[in-house]
């Protein structure tokens, strides 16, 4: 969508006049360590989980388990077309990150009265490897189950609604049908800018801008995952297994490669960030301080900086070990609107990946400067 064709209509939507200035999507996906579904019914008030009592403990748990652990989750509602919700057998869906690096998320679902969703979250939280009490709850999904979540979330961003909803739709007709493939509306998950947004899971893909005048050809090669991946990059807002600069890296790789890239096992980190005073010091006392609120704390310095050397480690399906060093900079920037219906503007910064080399990984790297 050029701006010379954005709608006075369209004007309104903070996610039209991002694609209209230029903006693109790739490094804004966000990382992630859990993504937990929670299936409730509509519609979805701006206020999630406070508006439903029994799940209102859910509220300030993303803040907790990141304080605590250094652990990011995202917290969604979700429903189907049917919205047939039944408070005795609730479906929570949970993702989380495995150890080292990863191709896919680790999976579970749950099929359980709502009354007992809260304490499911926390148990599965403090450990998703361990047997849970809540094991009798436990649905065996298929090898291959795939889930595919779309914002329709109107109430926090009409962006939301006026893109999403028609996506979900259109998903959801042509593809729910497929075995192992379920579709998804969700409550939000970040970057109204980029609606309609979508997340992929098990593989941590997320997407936006999903409006494009070949929609139907982008989304049968997002689904089919057959042809030519280049179709999908102006739609890559990046992989969640990694943060913003290995998400720039990342989608250059996948895009060089092709499919086979989705098997391969991989992690990133920032090998040294253009960083100055206060932040360069911090970033370098953090590198000897382990546990992950550590590693978060020295990504959060990282992200702040204009240029970045980063490193992204892969391993093939046969065991053949690389990696690749970029550097990553600021070449641009656009301005952009913050929120639909306001006139809140922002100026963002846009990137640029110079492959430096392709190498062999460093022999004893440590497993705390990944994510």
């Amino acid at each position: 969508m050029r701006s010379d064709s954005l709608s006075t209509r369209d004007c309104r939507y903070c996610s039209a006049v991002s694609q209209a200035s230029g903006e693109t999507p790739i490094g804004t996906a966000g990382s992630l360590d859990h993504w937990i579904a929670i299936a409730l019914p509509q519609p979805r008030p701006r206020q999630l989980w406070a508006a439903r009592p029994l799940l209102a403990p859910l509220e300030q748990l993303p803040k907790a388990i990141a304080i605590r652990r250094g652990q990011r989750l995202r917290l969604v509602a979700i429903s189907s077309d049917r919205n047939d919700y039944n408070p005795d057998r609730v479906r929570v869906l949970h993702y989380y990150r495995p150890e080292g690096p990863f191709a896919e998320f680790n999976r579970s679902e749950y099929l359980l009265p709502e009354t007992e969703v809260v304490s499911l979250v926390r148990s599965i939280l403090s450990n998703p490897q361990a047997r849970s009490p809540f094991q009798h709850y436990c649905q065996k999904a298929g090898k291959g189950m795939r889930d595919l979540f779309v914002c329709t979330h109107t109430r926090h961003d009409l962006a939301c609604g006026r893109y999403g909803t028609p996506l979900f739709r259109l998903l959801y007709r042509k593809y729910n049908h497929l075995d192992r493939l379920r579709v998804w509306q969700s409550s939000h998950f970040g970057g109204h800018r980029f609606a309609p947004t979508l997340m992929d899971f098990p593989s941590g893909h997320c997407w936006g801008h999903l409006n494009s005048d070949r929609l139907e050809e982008v989304l049968e090669t997002l689904v089919e995952r057959q042809g030519e991946c280049q179709i999908l990059k102006p739609f890559y807002r990046g992989w969640a297994g990694t943060h913003k600069f290995g998400q720039l890296l990342e989608s250059e790789l996948w895009m060089q490669t092709g499919w086979d890239w989705l098997s391969y096992r991989r992690s990133a980190r920032v090998v040294q960030p253009n960083l100055s005073g206060l932040r360069a010091f911090l970033w370098q006392a953090l590198r000897i301080v382990p546990g992950r609120r550590a590693l978060n704390g020295r990504d959060a310095l990282a992200m702040a900086a204009r240029q970045a050397e980063v490193r992204l480690d892969y391993n093939r399906p046969d065991g053949k070990a690389e990696s690749c060093r970029a550097r990553i900079e600021v070449c641009g920037q656009v301005a952009t609107m913050a929120r639909s219906d306001t006139d809140e503007r922002v100026v963002l910064p846009q990137y640029r990946v110079s492959i430096l080399s392709d190498t062999e990984p460093l022999a004893g790297s440590d497993s705390r400067d990944r994510a």
